[in-house]
């Protein structure tokens, strides 16, 4: 895995910062959502940790949806992004565990074929 660059890093710590800081006076919908995106961009940004940072987006959001809220577009943001960070965080576990398994099968086989010979 290559290094992450300074100024990725430098970018993404920017962008949580910002994050914070909007986070604070959010009283409009689409500043909860750029809010939400600077924040996880800055995440990614800072650490490559797709399954961490997905399944972070995944526990913040859904502790945030209420469907019971007036507000349209927040009933329809935090549902949304949960859902869809979830579908994401369950994606990679499945890729991760896949991988996992055709490792240990393959030295499983080579395990044979080497006690045969």
């Amino acid at each position: 895995m290559t290094p992450i660059p300074v100024s990725h890093r430098v970018a993404g710590c920017g962008l949580v910062f910002v994050g914070l800081l909007l986070a604070a006076n959010t009283t409009h919908v689409w500043l909860e959502v750029v809010t939400a995106a600077a924040l996880i961009i800055g995440g990614a940004l800072i650490t490559r940790a797709w399954l961490a940072l997905s399944l972070c987006v995944t526990l913040l959001a859904g502790v945030h949806v209420d469907l019971n809220q007036e507000n349209w577009g927040a009933w329809l943001f935090y549902p949304g992004l949960t859902l869809i960070a979830g579908l994401t965080t369950l994606a990679l576990l499945c890729v991760r565990f896949s991988k996992h398994i055709e490792a240990t099968r393959s030295a499983r086989w080579a395990n044979r074929q080497s006690s045969k010979s």
